[in-house]
């Protein structure tokens, strides 16, 4: 009779990740980040259940639930799904990951939108490749449009492929002129800007001859599919080699404020690919402004006002944990699990 083969299981508390066979197979350290971010949001009672994206780029399903009588402790019970989710997403649906080594170029006019810096260049470049030409529009009032079109008109004759980046920044009349050299041209041509929703006019026309659509999601919405992301960063970065960061440095990236997003996480892999002397990214290594404790990042809510509460009553009772108990109406032990849990330091 076969056997089956165990699905992966993982425990994690404060500093402590059990993990059997099946799980170090399919896990890489950068996972553990993604894990203890989904243990921090799983329910108080009942089970949790997640769809998640290795760093490995398999597709799975984990399901997440307390520890009874091990507080602070979540566990993890991992299915592969057989038919993992495809890089490239179908038309119109937000594309989870820009890792698009496995696709074909789009045969119709594409148009690969999002918000600026989620990565609509970087989506492009893996689609297109170093061969397409590359054209840019710019908000600068020295920006001149009848040279840019005149050059846009003689990439699109000859060239095979064409890239046209932040179309949104061209004038209704430029859009317009764009829009007919599209017309007249055997040139696979792929567009970047906003949503179609955000356009109107001569430039919600022009999305309108894109028939292929890829929509590029912001970070904020991807966290279950972050560690695959900063995988194919630090691979292009590096040439393809294995380097990586390590589970503290991944979960300072997902809860950092990026207002450039893409092109910021981007530049911060860069920068610490430079400082790094090892094959694992540190803290360290990582621009000053990202050295910074990840625990007080992920608090919720009410978990900052317990935070603050807990710190000025310890700071009142000059850091007496039984008086700082006292007043706060809780015992020494559930005070110390709080102070651990919250990373209270003082």
């Amino acid at each position: 009779m076969a056997m089956h083969k165990p699905h992966p299981v993982v425990v994690l508390s404060d500093d402590i990740l059990l993990a059997n066979r099946a799980a170090v197979d399919l896990l890489h350290s950068i996972d553990h980040a993604l894990l203890r971010e989904l243990a921090i949001e799983a329910p108080r009672e009942g089970r949790q259940h997640r769809r998640v994206e290795p760093a490995s780029g398999q597709v799975a399903l984990a399901r997440c639930e307390r520890v009874v009588g091990s507080p602070g402790s979540v566990l993890f019970a991992v299915k592969i799904e057989q038919h993992p989710r495809p890089v490239i997403p179908r038309r119109s649906r937000p594309s989870a990951v820009p890792v698009v080594e496995s696709a074909s170029l789009p045969q119709a006019p594409a148009l690969v939108s999002g918000e600026p810096g989620t990565g609509r260049t970087f989506t492009v470049m893996q689609l297109a490749g170093d061969s397409a030409a590359y054209l840019a529009a710019y908000a600068d009032p020295a920006f001149e449009e009848p040279p840019w079109l005149a050059e846009a008109a003689r990439v699109l004759q000859a060239s095979r492929t064409s890239v046209i980046d932040d179309v949104d920044l061209l004038s209704p009349q430029a859009a317009a002129r764009l829009g007919w050299l599209m017309e007249n041209t055997t040139c696979k041509i792929i567009l970047t800007g906003p949503a179609v929703s955000e356009l109107d006019g001569a430039h919600a026309a022009l999305a309108s001859r894109c028939l292929e659509r890829i929509d590029v999601a912001p970070l904020r919405t991807r966290s279950e599919e972050f560690p695959r992301l900063v995988t194919a960063l630090l691979r292009g970065l590096t040439g393809g080699t294995d380097r990586t960061v390590t589970p503290t440095v991944l979960q300072i990236l997902k809860a950092h404020s990026r207002p450039g997003n893409m092109r910021e996480l981007r530049a911060v892999l860069s920068h610490s690919v430079d400082q790094g002397r090892s094959g694992h990214i540190t803290v360290r290594d990582l621009p000053t402004a990202y050295q910074t404790s990840v625990r007080r990042r992920h608090l919720s809510v009410l978990e900052q006002a317990a935070h603050d509460a807990i710190l000025t009553v310890l700071r009142a009772t000059h850091c007496n944990k039984a008086q700082a108990a006292a007043g706060l109406g809780i015992g020494r032990n559930t005070l110390y699990e709080r102070i651990r849990r919250l990373g209270i330091s003082f």
